[in-house]
């Protein structure tokens, strides 16, 4: 029934599956992955955290269904669980996002979940909405070697790549560095702090 799509997408069916076919509700909610938040949004369909973490731990649902679930349903599991952080971390790095809040930035930060690069790529993506200091707190966060961008008596070095490259940009634009060079034939990118 739920392979030939016999049943339409909701609350009635889902609660039917959910109570009478063990573990099926997940292949239910995948296969009806393009309805789902229309149908929340129209009250024919009422998620809770546990049917929604199917979703989000299911390969065959796409980033876009999960990062809508969590930025519309769930933002408040951003800040409380570590898993939702790191998801929509991985997410929010790979595009060009800016809807996260400082608090939830600090968060997927603080749990160091994600990746040095995914970080400071969601940093890069957020920098116009954050105050110098928010940015400054943040980019601390991504790293030891990263909290001595700021240090006046360090001049921190890393890898020449295009989101460190961004980084400096962002943070020379916004007067937080005094400047940035690449060195030693182009392959370490040095942060002169203030």
């Amino acid at each position: 029934m739920i392979n030939n799509d016999f049943l339409s997408l909701t609350q009635d069916n889902f609660d039917s599956i959910k109570d009478n076919f063990n573990k099926l509700e997940a292949s239910y909610l995948i296969k009806k992955q393009e309805g789902i938040i229309e149908a929340m949004k129209n009250d024919k369909l009422n998620l809770y955290s546990e049917d929604m973490d199917l979703l989000f731990e299911a390969e065959k649902v796409s980033e876009s269904l999960k990062e809508d679930l969590i930025k519309d349903y769930s933002r408040s599991r951003i800040i409380s669980e570590n898993k939702i952080a790191k998801l929509i971390g991985s997410i929010a790095s790979k595009q060009n996002r800016t809807y996260l809040t400082y608090d939830e930035l600090n968060s997927i930060f603080s749990k160091g979940e994600n990746t040095i690069k995914e970080m400071t790529n969601i940093l890069n993506n957020h920098f116009s909405k954050l105050n110098n200091s928010q940015i400054q707190d943040l980019t601390s966060l991504i790293s030891s070697n990263h909290s001595k961008i700021f240090n006046s008596s360090k001049r921190a070095k890393f890898s020449n790549t295009e989101e460190i490259r961004l980084l400096a940009s962002n943070l020379k634009s916004k007067g937080l560095i005094k400047n940035y060079r690449l060195q030693m034939m182009d392959s370490i990118v040095r942060f002169y702090p203030l």
